[in-house]
């Protein structure tokens, strides 16, 4: 501490953001008043972003993009968002613990059991698909490898380490796909997709386990989050969620019986889908399917009443969810042919499928 005065002004905290960006802390403390003030600044010493402040004057802090750790004197560790500056936690330690400070540092790794259970994944056969005419050497291997990956994935350093008196804990970071998988559990789309949103734009191009593990998990969220809004018959949304997903176009055109022929699902390259992934899949059904759960909750006092009036409004409506959701469809084929259109010729089933089914007409 710097001065005698009741009131006393704490060294400055400084760490580092991102190249040409930092973060200042001061303010003052005293026995009735604890004013702590964390600024953005630019390296011209701009101020930028917004502002940042805490219950308890920080004793360090540690920055795992786009959050920001602070471990405070009042034994607690808080967790901001830098984007938006918002509180996202605060955790508290056993004052016997003795926190000293933290780093960041390499090198521990820990296994996450929710990471694992949403990034599984298997080969996908539809029910008309007889796994007998698969290849069961091949099949045995894309399960290894599967199962190889989601073990890579779901093993996460821990970056950022609080020391004591005579321990270290690691503090990790909750995963993006537990966080957004419990907003999109709770039909908060809004939210959940501008997390994915803003992790998606922040993604590097860098070939490395962090950026495959993101890609993966911005997958599985983008699927569901498609999944969820076609059962809503949000076709359009849906489909590019999909799409952005990278979900196998073999498996959004299965949800139209009439269009998916079997032989595509064991072509090259083989469908693999995660675990949740697939059981929603199983719940949805068929568009059809979707449909009619869509017109028994919102017309089901009138369904039996007009079942046999062939004109009537609920019929029509039908008619019209499944015309939209077939030119939702072409609409998506199109995006996808354009995705995979350096396939062409190359015998891949994907590019096969995108192309084949452009052409169907209602």
């Amino acid at each position: 501490m710097l001065g005698t005065a009741p009131q006393t002004v704490p060294r400055p905290v400084l760490t580092v953001i991102k190249a040409d960006e930092f973060l200042v802390v001061s303010g003052n403390v005293s026995a009735n008043n604890h004013t702590t003030i964390g600024i953005f600044a630019d390296s011209h010493g701009s101020p930028i972003r917004g502002t940042l402040q805490w219950s308890s004057y920080p004793k360090a802090l540690c920055v795992e993009f786009p959050y920001i750790a602070a471990l405070l004197r009042n034994h607690t560790i808080e967790i901001h968002n830098i984007l938006d500056q918002k509180l996202l936690q605060i955790i508290q330690l056993d004052p016997s613990f003795e926190p000293r400070g933290m780093s960041f540092g390499h090198g521990i790794k820990v296994w996450m059991e929710g990471m694992a259970d949403r990034l599984s994944r298997r080969p996908w056969l539809s029910s008309s698909t007889s796994t007998t005419n698969n290849n069961n050497s091949e099949d045995d291997e894309l399960q290894l490898q599967l199962r190889r990956q989601v073990a890579r994935f779901s093993t996460l350093p821990a970056r950022i380490l609080v020391y004591g008196r005579d321990s270290v804990k690691a503090q990790i970071v909750t995963p993006l796909v537990v966080q957004v998988d419990a907003l999109l559990d709770t039909k908060n789309f809004e939210e959940a997709l501008d997390m994915a949103d803003q992790a998606r734009n922040t993604l590097s191009t860098e070939n490395n386990t962090h950026v495959e593990r993101m890609q993966s998990e911005l997958d599985f969220i983008y699927q569901k989050a498609g999944l969820l809004l076609l059962q809503e018959t949000l076709f359009e949304d849906a489909f590019a969620l999909l799409s952005k997903g990278n979900l196998d176009p073999r498996v959004v055109i299965y949800l139209f019986g009439d269009l998916s022929q079997s032989s595509w699902i064991s072509e090259t390259p083989n469908v693999s889908l995660f675990d949740g992934i697939r059981s929603l899949l199983e719940s949805i059904g068929n568009i059809e399917g979707v449909v009619a759960q869509t017109m028994e909750k919102n017309y089901s006092p009138h369904l039996e009443e007009e079942d046999d009036k062939r004109s009537s409004p609920t019929m029509e409506m039908r008619r019209v969810l499944l015309k939209n959701a077939r030119e939702a469809l072409e609409r998506y084929l199109t995006v996808e042919r354009g995705k995979h259109r350096n396939l062409i010729g190359k015998g891949n089933a994907v590019c096969k499928v995108s192309y084949s089914c452009i052409l169907v007409k209602d």
